[in-house]
């Protein structure tokens, strides 16, 4: 799914699902105003108001920590050598906390990155998914702005994920989703 302006206008092809569409077919407009109203008024699932402010007064503090100035520099910053930048905003931080720590908006979530039904349309299921379009917009942008890409190289290469599977070939992931993940095995054990 493609949720920036100049997605909605692009004429560049995508290979989904075996067939060949536009990214503009994939262009998703959010349904509400903004984060805010998305997750508090919500017909599929949502937070009450003071559980958002909550959320918001966190991530202010989050965003005015040092550790925050470490992530102030994006990927496209350093492409384009940019020298000023907007960097991980608190509304960044309040999706990331909704998606971990509200396990029924994180499943209403996941549901919409997939077919309900092998004969769903495309049309259906882009109206499902823009019931969390700032939501799913804003996770996208903190991953692959904010993110870090893994190697063999890297500190940490090894993540763990519940699944039901008992073998997988690693060259089978793609991820169209969220996905949870966590280089501790406790945590994992925790949460399944």
């Amino acid at each position: 799914f493609y949720y920036e302006p100049q997605e909605a206008k692009s004429e560049e092809i995508i290979d989904f699902e075996g067939k060949e569409y536009k990214e503009k077919d994939w262009f998703i407009a959010a349904k509400y105003n903004d984060l805010k109203v998305e997750l508090t008024q919500n017909k599929r699932c949502k937070i009450d108001m003071r559980q958002f402010e909550d959320l918001l007064i966190l991530a202010d503090l989050h965003c005015a920590s040092e550790h925050n100035k470490l992530l102030r520099t994006t990927k496209l910053d350093v492409e384009e050598d940019m020298h000023q930048s907007f960097g991980l905003n608190n509304m960044h931080v309040v999706a990331v906390m909704v998606y971990c720590n509200f396990v029924s908006v994180q499943f209403e979530l996941q549901q919409t990155y997939y077919r309900l039904r092998e004969k769903e349309t495309d049309k259906t299921w882009k109206r499902r998914h823009r019931e969390f379009a700032h939501l799913a917009r804003l996770l996208k942008q903190a991953v692959s702005d904010f993110g870090e890409i893994c190697s063999q190289k890297s500190a940490v290469n090894t993540f763990y994920h519940s699944i039901s599977l008992e073998s997988i070939s690693v060259s089978l992931f793609t991820f169209r989703a969220p996905t949870s993940t966590s280089t501790s095995k406790v945590v994992l054990f925790n949460y399944s």
